[in-house]
């Protein structure tokens, strides 16, 4: 695994986190987006990961349940925490210390990207280049004479 250079994107709002992937891609990192945790097959695979981004209302839990439990959904990993509206400090200092931001999605992906790398550095060169295999740009191009 690269060092630092890995986002899990955890959205049920399936077009942003297809937009925050490639946005974190063309930053140099690389990204795997999901609806839900479910999709991501194996609460094992978190360990591939170096942070995720998570929406704040996710499948049945509520925002505050998604922070609370970070640390046991995402095993220490670095969170950055999305959502739709914007959060005070006082609402978020319950939330644990592995949540380490807390970004409106009306910022835009950049913003969630920027606050990434300051959370992780930038990252490494030659990261997040490669088009992810369900592209169409990943089939190979014939020539027809």
């Amino acid at each position: 695994m690269s060092q630092h250079n890995r986002i899990l994107i955890i959205d049920d709002d399936v077009t942003f986190g297809s937009i925050l992937a490639a946005t974190a891609r063309k930053n140099g990192f690389e990204a795997e987006a999901h609806a839900s945790l479910v999709d991501l097959g194996s609460f094992a695979r978190l360990r591939e990961f170096d942070l995720a981004v998570v929406d704040y209302f996710l499948e049945s839990l509520t925002g505050d349940e998604v922070a609370q439990y970070a640390d046991t959904f995402f095993e220490g990993l670095p969170v950055v925490v999305v959502s739709a509206k914007e959060f005070s400090a006082a609402e978020t200092a319950k939330w644990p210390d592995s949540v380490k931001k807390v970004l409106a999605k009306d910022k835009g992906p950049q913003a969630v990207i920027d606050a990434v790398k300051e959370i992780l550095g930038p990252p490494e060169a030659g990261a997040g280049l490669t088009k992810p295999p369900h592209t169409d740009e990943s089939l190979p191009r014939t020539s027809h004479l």
